[in-house]
């Protein structure tokens, strides 16, 4: 997995670059771009793409809010933890394993199980014992929540969302999690937008 992950590096590093600059491209031309749409395209089609647009931007913010609601979840759960086994700085770290959490391939169990590791190599089992039951916790608790609030938030059924999870963690792996809502969340307002008040007996 290791080797595997060190081989696509170079071409996730194309793909970021690409797209930093078609972004550009397009942000910087957009009006341009907007003129030669609106000289060429019927006036009903920029309508729903206008409207497609707007629906777009606020499910991307609705999952954001949905990532922040998360981490400030998982950071709640750590700072109680490590308040209740006499961790040093609870505060500190707490903020930064939940941002890492926030990350698809490392999690907190990136930071958690190695230390955990750590400190049963050091024959200190009550802090690595502790450590587990947080990880186990904070699992669980993600696992539970995570569907309901990315649903909400975005405006997907709980369970589609988690529908959509287990199909891209089966494709691609970890970051599968974080694609998969992604992915259905841009088809359900490409499809809404295009057939907006339209039934299926319109079609």
């Amino acid at each position: 997995g290791t080797f595997n992950f060190a081989i696509s590096l170079p071409q996730a590093f194309v793909f970021v670059i690409v797209t930093i600059l078609a972004t550009y491209f397009l942000t910087s031309d957009r009006y341009v771009i907007y003129r030669l749409l609106k000289n060429n395209l019927p006036e009903s089609w920029l309508l729903k793409f206008t409207s497609l647009k707007k629906d777009l931007f606020s499910a991307l913010f609705g999952y954001i809010k949905a990532q922040l609601i998360l981490m400030s979840i998982t950071f709640t759960e750590l700072n109680i933890g490590f308040l209740i086994i006499g961790i040093e700085h609870p505060l500190l770290l707490s903020l930064i394993i939940s941002a890492i959490d926030a990350l698809p391939i490392f999690g907190t169990g990136g930071i958690l199980i190695p230390w955990a590791i750590y400190e049963l190599l050091t024959q200190d089992y009550r802090l690595a014992v502790s450590l587990i039951i947080i990880y186990v916790i904070i699992t669980v608790v993600r696992q539970m929540i995570e569907p309901k609030i990315l649903g909400q938030q975005i405006g997907v059924h709980p369970l589609l969302t988690l529908l959509s999870m287990y199909i891209g963690l089966k494709l691609i792996g970890v970051p599968g999690l974080i694609l998969g809502p992604i992915v259905v969340l841009l088809l359900k307002n490409i499809i809404t937008g295009l057939y907006k008040n339209t039934t299926l007996k319109d079609l």
